[in-house]
């Protein structure tokens, strides 16, 4: 659902991936360019972004995100923002991987992917759901796609995801090898977590679905002002 960090742990992600030398696709379609980077900066200096967007930093602080901005590992990250359907991403890819092979694809978020029909919305998710995956086969890079929930999660007593909220959501799960979710309980007014820790700052990581491995919860400390999960 909203609010849950969906786009922060993407920005997590893609830093600690970029910072490692891995070359990683980043199709921001809800942000544009300049509002992501405002993230990516504020990710790698552990200054609240909004201090950056409104220009609220002292003069060391300012000279810490010049020192940022000219880090080599930006080069490592493809940022490409506005409206893309399934082919326009495919065709990114795959230019990237002739120039320079690409590590990972991210994209946020799924539904914000432009289908080539006026269908149903279920059927088109599923076509952008089945278009990432043949993407990913053919190519051989592996995605990470962001989705976003029905409203239906938080019309019941425990607001913590289950396949089963997928259902109208296309074919997300049959496509997806691994289905995890985003669950902060403290936005809900919950004081602990699933496993009886203090919920403050702590999103639990659910896997759900996993072809090839255990299913679980994993919790995060997670700082949204800054975009990163620990």
């Amino acid at each position: 659902r909203p609010a849950m960090g969906k786009t922060a742990f993407a920005v997590s992600t893609a830093m600690k991936l970029i910072q490692s030398g891995k070359e990683v696709a980043f199709f921001a379609l809800e942000m544009s360019t300049k509002q992501m980077m405002r993230r990516m900066i504020s990710n790698a200096t552990a200054l609240d972004s909004n201090m950056l967007k409104f220009g609220r930093c002292t003069e060391n602080q300012i000279k810490t995100v010049f020192e940022v901005q000219t880090k080599e590992f930006w080069s490592n990250l493809h940022l490409y923002e506005g409206t893309h359907s399934i082919k326009d991403i495919a065709v990114k890819v795959a230019d990237l991987k002739m120039k320079n092979d690409v590590d990972i694809v991210i994209v946020d978020y799924l539904q914000k992917v432009r289908p080539t029909s006026g269908r149903s919305r279920y059927e088109q998710v599923t076509e952008v759901s089945n278009g990432l995956k043949l993407m990913c086969q053919n190519m051989h890079v592996p995605c990470v796609a962001l989705a976003q929930l029905s409203r239906s999660v938080t019309d019941r007593g425990d607001k913590r995801p289950v396949l089963s909220d997928l259902k109208e959501s296309g074919e997300i799960e049959q496509d997806a090898s691994i289905v995890a979710f985003l669950h902060r309980p403290e936005y809900y007014g919950n004081e602990e977590t699933f496993s009886g820790n203090d919920a403050h700052n702590k999103c639990e990581f659910i896997i759900a679905k996993n072809r090839e491995g255990e299913i679980g919860i994993v919790e995060f400390d997670v700082d949204l002002r800054i975009s990163k999960f620990m």
